[in-house]
């Protein structure tokens, strides 16, 4: 229980420091105490829980993407850019982001008259700033961590270490592979090694295979 609180309290202090139109924006947090009022209409609230507010979405990039299906590469390209902005912020105030995939991506979905045309856009917002981010400080060298962090079909090469026991926590580049096994999967619809179990996947990926 109290790992679970220091993750929330790690969580909110990250987000408490970042300010970009491509995060997902953090308003409060707030702790229910028993017996206590704390300040929230939640009835529902439980005890001696932590809660954070923040920016409501409407839906991830995976739903967008199974509901979306004839979207134009103009309109795909721009939320990989919007994920790409979002990004380079966070490395450039030396956090990596460590588990980037498409379940961890906002959308909203905001429609405008362009030339008395109703046109279509997306507002993207990359999410989840759990305790395993890690500030890599202004020489984003690697440390050692005896877990695996991350999502094995979005996971690079260097996160994986002796076999799969050990793990080097991730730099930025392997935030830019992630996001690379993002865009394959915006543009082709599907990961990059379908229909494979996690050993495979892990196997394929410790021998450099790709898509």
């Amino acid at each position: 229980w109290e790992v679970c609180m220091q993750n929330l309290i790690k969580e909110a202090s990250i987000l408490a420091r970042l300010s970009h139109s491509n995060l997902i924006s953090y308003y409060f947090a707030t702790k229910s105490i028993r017996g206590e009022n704390s300040g929230c209409s939640l009835s529902k609230m439980k005890n001696n829980h932590v809660y954070l507010g923040m920016e409501l979405m409407q839906r991830s990039l995976r739903d967008i993407l199974k509901t979306n299906g004839e979207a134009s590469y103009t309109y795909l390209i721009d939320i990989m850019y919007q994920i790409a902005r979002g990004m380079y912020y966070l490395h450039d105030m030396h956090i990596a982001h460590r588990d980037l995939k498409h379940e961890n991506i906002l959308v909203n979905i905001v429609e405008k008259k362009v030339m008395n045309k109703i046109v279509q856009y997306a507002i993207v917002k990359v999410i989840d700033f759990r305790i395993y981010k890690i500030e890599v400080g202004s020489n984003p060298k690697s440390i050692e961590n005896n877990n695996i962090y991350g999502s094995t079909t979005y996971m690079a090469l260097e996160v994986l270490k002796n076999k799969y026991e050990r793990m080097t926590m991730c730099s930025f580049d392997a935030d830019v592979f992630s996001f690379a096994m993002v865009c394959y999967k915006i543009l082709l619809k599907r990961d990059r090694f379908d229909n494979c179990k996690r050993d495979e996947i892990l196997e394929r990926i410790e021998r450099g295979e790709r898509p």
